[in-house]
């Protein structure tokens, strides 16, 4: 018998059962509104005290619950299989889908809630994908991995563990939501929603194994916590926007790997306390896959991962950062890297090691703000922005060094090139702490130091020129060690009216210049 016409019997002899002799339409609504269970196709329906409740069998089903203003349909398959006019689109508070296992869906249209918001439940059980459309705040559950196909809400989509157990999330249809949307599907549960016409607002990530996510506009996230790997792609046309920000701090347990459009910025720098340190946590490499401009901030030692910023990247750590596991760091313009954690005053800050070390790396300015020892191994030219270091400095280029910005070195300095080095900045400091001393091997080398100068090992197959603002001298070592400077051109030494004490010996010169009051050449 065709479904249509086993429904109407099926209607004509339960209302027949409850006609009395003089029928009115407020009896027959009565009797239409008793018949709570209902199957006519393969899924059981039924609702009361606000759950609606559909239980499916081993077969596939696809379901539709449409929310009217005056009741609420069921579709099994494309077929009407159920009226509840007892409920409407503002009388749901659970829709609880048994799917027994048989590769089920359900759609979800129009149902507004009685929940906090108003909002309602969704609590699916070997259900595989669900769409949610025109709806409000929906929280959803199930205990299998969960697809989602096209999804649109006004409010809030909250993904949560505590209804049916942890699961994973993936996609086959775009997920729009104007609220926030929350994921707390348990610590082994993968999130990967990567649909570009994906548009998010703020996301909360409260537990979760591996998170992708792409959104087509902007991405807020609130506190989030990741244990696995976090991968976002935000804004990738030519949209001028701040595409990656946040509002809350973020824990990362994994690699943490982030692009936006060639024209957008990230930002990730919530910080805390007094006086402001760094608030997020990214254990595992931070990479900038593409962006205009990047500013992220960790309270972690940070391993910088392979990135490319067209514009200016800034990374602040409370603790060291390295390219330990990373990649190649392209920065046309201005790359800043500051590890350093801020005390109360008047205590310095505490300033942690930087190593910088893949030959791939090119910036356009390299600023190091604070740094305990920072090391440099460099395949290119290389200026120097601001810096300040409290330990040693270890540079190594491959083509010329140059500065636009003051260099505070406070232990030993060693700067090595094939090319020239020109340091003429005003104000630069090397080695100010008593017996460190400024190593330089180059081409044409020209170094301004506005403190004393002890030197170290200098050569130059052009020419060497040193200018001191206080005594200069390359004195040996407590145990006797010579520092000798090989220079092919010209050496000039510039102490103006401090003391110039220089030892010759192993040391050569095309041309020797000596400016100091008093020179001493060769001491006893």
């Amino acid at each position: 018998m065709a479904a249509g016409r086993r429904k109407r019997g099926f209607w004509g002899l339960f209302s027949g059962r409850l006609r009395p002799k003089r029928a009115g339409p407020a009896l027959r609504r009565l009797g239409f509104e008793a018949c709570e269970d209902r199957r006519l196709l393969a899924v059981g329906v039924g609702f009361a005290a606000g759950t609606l409740k559909l239980t499916g069998t081993s077969g596939a089903e696809q379901v539709l619950v449409l929310g009217r203003k005056s009741y609420v349909d069921i579709y099994v398959d494309g077929h009407v299989q159920s009226r509840f006019s007892n409920a409407n689109a503002a009388k749901v508070s659970t829709i609880d889908f048994d799917g027994r296992g048989g590769g089920d869906s359900l759609t979800v249209q129009g149902i507004a809630g009685t929940g906090a918001g108003p909002g309602y439940a969704i609590k699916l059980t070997d259900v595989d994908t669900l769409s949610v459309v025109k709806g409000t705040n929906v929280r959803v559950g199930s205990n299998v991995a969960l697809n989602l196909d096209t999804t649109s809400l006004w409010g809030t989509l909250d993904f949560d563990q505590s209804i049916n157990g942890p699961f994973a999330l993936t996609q086959t249809g775009p997920v729009v939501v104007n609220g926030t949307t929350t994921f707390d599907v348990g610590a082994a549960g993968d999130v990967t929603l990567t649909d570009p016409a994906n548009n998010f607002s703020t996301v909360v990530v409260r537990s979760a194994g591996n998170v992708a996510l792409q959104d087509a506009s902007a991405i807020v996230f609130g506190e989030s916590a990741v244990s696995g790997n976090l991968a976002v792609e935000a804004n990738l046309g030519p949209a001028i926007r701040l595409a990656i920000s946040q509002s809350g701090k973020l824990t990362v347990g994994g690699h943490t790997t982030l692009r936006v459009g060639p024209a957008s910025s990230i930002l990730l720098n919530h910080r805390s306390g007094t006086p402001l340190n760094p608030d997020n946590a990214l254990v595992g490499t931070v990479s900038v896959a593409e962006a205009a401009n990047a500013t992220i901030s960790n309270r972690l030692a940070t391993h910088l991962g392979a990135s490319h910023v067209t514009g200016n990247l800034s990374i602040r750590a409370a603790g060291a950062i390295d390219q330990v596991g990373g990649g190649a760091m392209v920065v046309e313009k201005l790359a800043t890297i500051d590890a350093f954690t801020a005390n109360a005053s008047p205590l310095p800050a505490t300033s942690y090691d930087v190593t910088l070390d893949d030959l791939g790396n090119r910036f356009g300015t390299l600023s190091v703000p604070h740094a305990g020892n920072l090391t440099i191994d460099y395949a290119h030219a290389l200026n120097l922005g601001n810096w300040r270091i409290a330990g040693d400095l270890t540079l190594t280029a491959g083509g010329a060094i140059t500065d636009t910005g003051q260099v505070t070195v406070l232990g030993n300095t060693t700067i090595a090139t094939g090319d020239n080095i020109t340091l003429d900045s005003t104000g630069s400091t090397y080695g100010s702490r008593i017996d460190k001393r400024l190593s330089l091997a180059g081409h044409d080398v020209y170094v301004r130091n506005g403190a004393r100068t002890l030197l170290g090992l200098c050569s130059a197959t052009g020419d060497l020129t040193v200018v001191a603002a206080g005594a200069l001298t390359n004195s040996p070592d407590n145990g006797g060690t010579i520092y000798t400077l090989t220079v092919a051109g010209t050496g000039t030494l510039y102490a103006g009216s401090h003391p110039l004490v220089l030892y010759t010996d192993g040391s050569t010169f095309g041309t020797l210049v000596t400016v100091g009051s008093p020179v001493e050449i060769n001491p006893p």
